[in-house]
């Protein structure tokens, strides 16, 4: 059966019957003829978004091993035969891997790829005389290479404004993509009372094990609220997930590990204050694939500027029931003054916490989304994470916001802990 592609051409959109790629006007071409630098559609389209946008590492560590570009929604092999120092280094800056870089010796032979051409960005190359798959290593200025970079994804999905959604469900947010908030992990109970299992069907219990929400820091740190640990403080409770989208089904993209450690704020005593803490897992701990990725660190002067939108994710109550699959919305960050002026309750808030949300009601984190992430986009693209999602009064209900911790008064601790200190 013959495939039919869509193609985009300048007054209207047309259809074509190319196996493989097509030109503005239908007319069909190979994909090896794509950013090959010779054009062969009439329009030159064929030529004209050559972009070396994204580049990842494989069959490595996070800062060395085999060099791959994503090129029309698929990774493509760049071939090491015209690649050179300048390049690397490039390339290395673009993954934020450190600022150098250096080519490896590599016994990989392939017989198609790419080469870049680099200027103020690299373009693609569709190589004519490709031999070897390029093997890199990179480093940063002192010599370290970084734990990984941050805050990035694989799969982009715009996070929609829920208040502009018709349906109210995090609650009113929408459904995520798998890979969409890699950052996002479940902390959920081990064990569950007989009574439960047998009073619910299997898919139930596994949606009934969901605990809390946290957010990946590196391989073996996590972040979320401290009260998720209020009523059982045994880490043999509970386990840490990552890479999840589904909470009923197992893709095999799922990575579960025990709970080693949990580390409260030192001056943690309820909800109210300081609701945060770090959860430690075993090492060699999370793969980081585009599934399971650290989110960055906001820095200390980071500014929780009122209307700023940031999004928040989880698998928590919507209403009835937990999420079966991964929710996120959209939300402002809203002024203390409305926050506090709101409801009696929130003059409880520390000043170490904030409001986001909408003061109308409809969109809110809810229970079960507890200590996953507030993350807000910097100009570069990368997520940080700016807060964690602690209390509220209900679930997007009208002048009851959520109420979030910040994270960037607490870098020392949470850099302490993590580098291994006893802060």
């Amino acid at each position: 059966m013959e495939k039919y592609r869509a193609t985009n051409a300048p007054s209207k959109f047309t259809c074509s019957r190319c196996q493989e790629a097509a030109c503005g006007d239908g007319s069909c071409i190979r994909s090896r003829q794509l950013c090959d630098g010779s054009i062969d559609c009439k329009s030159g389209d064929d030529e004209s978004d050559c972009t070396a946008r994204s580049f990842r590492l494989t069959n490595g560590s996070d800062t060395r091993g085999y060099l791959e570009v994503l090129f029309q929604a698929k990774w493509e092999p760049l071939c090491a035969d015209h690649l050179d120092e300048n390049k690397v280094n490039l390339i290395c800056n673009n993954m934020r891997l450190g600022e150098h870089g250096s080519l490896l010796s590599t016994n990989v032979s392939i017989s198609s790829g790419f080469d870049v051409i680099c200027g103020s960005e690299c373009m693609l190359r569709r190589s004519t005389s490709c031999t070897r798959l390029a093997r890199i290593s990179c480093f940063s200025q002192n010599g370290l290479a970084p734990v990984s970079q941050c805050g990035h994804r694989y799969v982009e999905v715009n996070a929609r404004d829920a208040a502009r959604s018709r349906i109210a469900r995090v609650v009113g947010g929408f459904e995520t993509a798998p890979g969409a908030f890699p950052w996002t992990a479940a902390l959920r109970n081990k064990e569950v009372s007989f009574e439960l299992m047998m009073d619910q069907s299997l898919e139930e219990f596994q949606t009934k094990a969901h605990h809390c929400g946290a957010s990946i820091l590196d391989r073996t740190h996590l972040i979320t609220a401290a009260h998720c640990f209020e009523e059982d403080e045994r880490v043999t409770s509970y386990e840490v997930v990552v890479g999840d989208w589904d909470n009923n089904n197992t893709d095999g993209n799922e990575q579960v590990f025990n709970l080693q450690r949990i580390n409260y704020y030192p001056l943690y005593k309820d909800i109210f204050s300081h609701d945060i803490a770090i959860l430690e897992i075993p090492y060699p701990g999370i793969e980081f694939n585009e599934y399971a990725q650290p989110i960055c660190l906001p820095t200390k002067d980071f500014v929780y500027t009122p209307g700023r939108q940031c999004v928040v994710s989880g698998w928590g109550s919507m209403g009835l029931h937990y999420a079966q699959r991964l929710q996120a919305a959209l939300i402002p960050i809203i002024d203390r003054f409305d926050c506090v002026n709101s409801s009696q309750i929130y003059t409880s808030m520390s000043r170490s916490a904030f409001c986001a949300g909408y003061l109308e009601g409809g969109i809110d984190s809810c229970q079960g989304d507890s200590g996953g992430p507030f993350a807000c986009r910097r100009e570069d693209g990368a997520f940080v994470l700016a807060g964690v999602i602690s209390w509220g009064d209900g679930c997007a209900q009208k002048k009851q916001p959520g109420i979030y911790t910040m994270v960037a008064p607490y870098l020392s601790w949470i850099n302490s802990v993590v580098n291994g200190g006893t802060m």
